[in-house]
């Protein structure tokens, strides 16, 4: 299997799919630690929020034991339809 791989700094992304960049996996090493993940069908989006609203974003993740992007993600849902 042919596979293009990148590295930015202790960043490595794979992508077996050369034609298909939303399926990728990424290996974040920081301090001797590892995290793993795969993203399908999954694009990035940088937005820039208000201190308070980051806060409640923050809070209301953390109290629903949910990551910040599923919330984001459900309120677009929501939003946009």
């Amino acid at each position: 299997m042919k596979a293009k791989v990148e590295s930015v700094g202790k960043l490595f992304y794979w992508n077996h799919r050369p034609s298909d960049p939303a399926i990728n996996v990424h290996i974040k090493i920081n301090n001797g630690e590892g995290e793993i993940g795969i993203s399908y069908g999954m694009r990035m989006v940088s937005v820039r929020l208000p201190y308070e609203m980051y806060k409640k974003l923050e809070a209301y993740a953390k109290a629903r034991g949910k990551t910040q992007s599923d919330v984001i993600r459900e309120a677009l849902e929501h939003y946009l339809g």
